[in-house]
């Protein structure tokens, strides 16, 4: 299921995710065996549980990474990646902006093997 919030301007939508993730019910469901939410927080006031990525391994046994989040967030992920799994096959970016994808190029010079998926468009901005 995915939420969509569509608001007039940045303090607005800043303001209302973190009535979102300060809501102290949003944290206190499991997610389903096997899928990960790894926080990536910033150094910035009210940034916590505002950039994230997902990992999971998919039905034919792909370890499978989205959004990997900005470039400066990718040595904390790859901490957060090692206590799950030794590597990584699939990168999937769900859109090239900044915080989903700005840390894809570090991320592959990390992990050789990795496979970035991504619409056509978004390869001349990797």
């Amino acid at each position: 299921m995915f939420f969509c919030l569509r608001m007039g301007n940045e303090f607005q939508k800043t303001k209302m995710m973190q009535k979102i993730f300060d809501s102290s019910d949003i944290f206190k469901h499991e997610l389903p065996e096997g899928l990960y939410l790894l926080d990536l927080p910033q150094k910035m006031d009210g940034y916590h549980h505002f950039i994230s990525a997902w990992f999971f391994v998919d039905s034919k046994g792909r370890r499978i990474l989205v959004d990997p989040g900005p470039a400066s967030t990718i040595p904390l992920l790859l901490e957060k990646l090692s206590c799950i799994t030794g590597d990584v096959d699939l990168v999937l970016l769900t859109h090239i902006h900044l915080d989903h994808s700005g840390g894809a190029g570090h991320l592959c010079q990390r992990l050789r093997n990795v496979k970035v998926v991504a619409h056509p468009k978004a390869k001349k901005h990797l």
